[in-house]
């Protein structure tokens, strides 16, 4: 066993180090992973150590692959810093923060993106990056539900704003059959404003199963979504 009294230099930036005898002695066949503190055997390779840091620690791997991979001794670093170790120790501040979970928001709602999207580790750690915040954190999804119910608010009062001030409106339906032959219908309100500029948006979608001429009534339903309004 080949054993050495002076810490030998760690793996991948340190975030391997050699296995410490009772002895105060090192192992140099056997490594630990600083991270979640899993024991490997080393032969000279770290391939496998890298395979580890990919699978279970990404955010540290991409760490990993942005600096050049040769090992350096304790609190003797010879590779460049990196963009989110310069920054550290600026954190984002409160309206910064607010933003980006109201952009989050945002960005979920209208690209119809799962809720979830916010516990991904790549998402966090890309924020991370381009703030220079490596201890920011992605905001929970009850955050997130109630900053898009919020917008929706908002939204709606703005267009609910927009009809009153508007002289008339026309409806439209639009009827489509799902690819589980459900039958949906959606009706989207038009006007021309003061200064001729035309609005559109859509007043709702329901769950229809009538077709050509009968589509009236369902029509009439969203009538007095415009004309409460007005």
């Amino acid at each position: 066993m080949d054993t050495a009294t002076k810490p030998p230099p760690g793996l991948l930036q340190g975030k391997f180090i050699f296995k410490k005898l009772p002895n105060g002695n090192y192992d140099k066949t056997k490594v630990v992973c600083t991270l979640c503190k899993v024991e490997f055997a080393y032969c000279r390779s770290s391939s496998s150590l890298k395979y580890h840091l990919k699978a279970k620690h990404p955010v540290a791997s991409a760490e990993e692959d942005a600096g050049p991979s040769t090992d350096v001794a304790p609190g003797k670093s010879r590779r460049q810093t990196t963009m989110l170790e310069c920054n550290r120790g600026k954190p984002v501040s409160t309206a910064l923060s607010a933003k980006l979970t109201n952009l989050l928001a945002q960005w979920i709602a209208t690209s119809c993106r799962p809720i979830s999207v916010v516990e991904d580790d790549w998402l966090e750690f890309v924020l991370q990056t381009a703030t220079g915040d490596s201890s920011y954190k992605l905001p929970a999804r009850r955050t997130i539900m109630r900053r898009i119910h919020d917008q929706h608010a908002t939204e709606k009062a703005a267009k609910d704003k927009k009809m009153l001030e508007a002289s008339c409106v026309a409806l439209t339906g639009d009827h489509w059959t799902s690819v589980n032959n459900d039958n949906y219908l959606g009706v989207t309100v038009h006007f021309i404003d003061a200064s001729w500029e035309l609005h559109s948006f859509a007043l709702g979608t329901s769950l229809s199963s009538l077709v050509g001429i009968s589509m009236y009534p369902a029509l009439w339903f969203y009538l007095p979504c415009a004309t409460s309004s007005m």
